[in-house]
């Protein structure tokens, strides 16, 4: 959580050493499994906690938005580019270069993120197939949204009418919204 003089306080398992954010202060937040994201004073990225397969190591890039995944993070650049890094098994890091987004979020091995014309765009691991080939064809749902946030292995998103829509993994009822 973010206190109101900015300094960053964390709690919860700390075996990775995401219990242990840097000093100073620190804006837009975002947990991962094991490791933790935020931004700067400048908007530069700043990541602690493990950085297994380097996603604890963004680019230096200045950033409106960050998210923090499983074995990868994102962020959304001043360019208004996604920029990923990290594990890219699933393609969780290969975010779309042609298109400009103004919200992202990562799942495990996921990653969705919503365009200046508010559309949805998804990638890496959707959580429902199992063959390589199907990997990086993620569910988009079509129509225009407000708000996106993606699960483990689901995404859930506020449409503009004011819906929830969810999909991926539904084993616990998490993308079955009320």
């Amino acid at each position: 959580g973010i206190q109101l003089d900015q300094e960053v306080t964390c709690w919860g398992f700390g075996g990775a050493g995401n219990l242990l954010p840097p000093d100073g202060p620190l804006h837009g937040i975002a947990a991962g499994f094991d490791h933790t994201c935020a931004l700067g004073e400048s908007n530069d990225v700043i990541c602690w906690g493990s950085n297994e397969g380097g996603k604890a190591s963004p680019p230096d890039l200045p950033m409106t938005q960050v998210s923090a995944g499983g074995a990868h993070s994102c962020g959304v650049g001043e360019d208004q580019q996604a920029h990923c890094w990290g594990s890219n098994i699933f393609g969780q890091s290969n975010a779309p270069s042609t298109t400009k987004f103004k919200a992202i979020t990562s799942g495990a091995a996921h990653s969705c993120a919503l365009d200046l014309e508010d559309r949805i765009h998804c990638w890496g691991l959707d959580g429902l197939d199992t063959e390589p080939d199907d990997w990086q064809d993620v569910i988009s749902p079509e129509g225009e949204f407000v708000a996106i946030e993606a699960g483990e292995l689901n995404t859930c998103a506020i449409s503009k009418e004011g819906r929830i829509l969810c999909w991926g993994d539904n084993l616990n009822g998490q993308s079955s919204p009320p």
